[in-house]
């Protein structure tokens, strides 16, 4: 098996509406979309991926996107003070810790 490239690249977060938010990024460049539920891609010999639960539940209060050159990062922050975040940095994604 290879090493981990990135040790995220979509975040889904599951809406009220039982919808889902997906939100990735493509050489840093942040994208969001409503989807009907969480897919993976095809694994392969090359790639593989999987779905990860980070027990991250409760009303959303506020959300920011901080861009620059060559880094990105967006936050989500819930009412109960944890926080959610997810780096881009040369092309490469990561979680950054959940905070309480």
């Amino acid at each position: 098996m290879g090493q981990i490239h990135d040790p995220v690249n979509v975040l889904f977060a599951e809406l009220d509406d039982e919808s889902w938010a997906r939100f990735f990024f493509d050489a840093g460049v942040f994208f969001w979309s409503t989807v009907q539920s969480p897919t993976l891609p095809d694994s392969n010999e090359t790639h593989q991926y999987s779905l990860r639960d980070l027990g991250c539940s409760g009303t959303v209060e506020a959300a920011d996107l901080v861009e620059s050159f060559d880094a990105a990062r967006l936050r989500i922050h819930f009412a109960d003070g944890r926080v959610l975040e997810l780096n881009n940095s040369q092309d490469r994604s990561w979680l950054g810790q959940v905070k309480n």
